[in-house]
């Protein structure tokens, strides 16, 4: 009886769950951020409070002054500005794609030379982490950098860790 009681109780489980994934995926045709449940607007201030809270989080655990906290987010918010441009073509192309993607025609060549682009675009996005990286070590007095050093793969495995990333 228990077991019945508990095969029952699984399938209804894998049941929902099914359901639940199928509206998920049901989405089909809204662009990329639209697709996770958030507009471009929605987006941007989600990237804003992200921003927030690493600043935060940065400013305490570093010691920062104002001073550099002011420069700090400077240099963050120059980049964030500098990358629009490319989370915007990002997300047209990985529109196109799932257009190429959809179509009754193979279209070997488009594929490809759109795939080349996005990956250009996430270049870019990469090295300008690395570019702000630089420059908020470069804000940072030695006892401060000694400390980021020691933090980094702490902070870096946690972020790994975090659902949703």
């Amino acid at each position: 009886m228990k077991k019945q009681v508990m095969t029952v109780a699984l399938i209804g489980t894998m049941l929902c769950c099914g359901l639940l994934m199928g509206t998920a995926f049901a989405a089909k045709g809204m662009n990329h951020g639209e697709r996770r449940g958030l507009s471009m607007e929605d987006r941007q201030e989600r990237l804003e409070l992200k921003l927030e809270k690493r600043l935060e989080l940065m400013a305490d655990l570093l010691d920062l002054s104002e001073a550099q906290q002011l420069q700090v987010r400077a240099v963050h918010e120059q980049e964030q500005a500098k990358l629009e441009p490319y989370r915007q073509q990002m997300d047209e192309g990985h529109e196109a794609l799932r257009g190429l993607l959809d179509s009754d025609i193979f279209d070997e060549a488009a594929i490809r030379s759109l795939a080349a682009t996005q990956a250009n675009f996430k270049t870019e996005m990469m090295v300008s982490r690395a570019r702000v990286r630089h420059q908020t070590f470069a804000l940072l007095n030695a006892e401060q950098q000694a400390l980021a050093k020691k933090l980094q793969p702490l902070l870096h495995n946690q972020d790994r860790q975090r659902p949703g990333r």
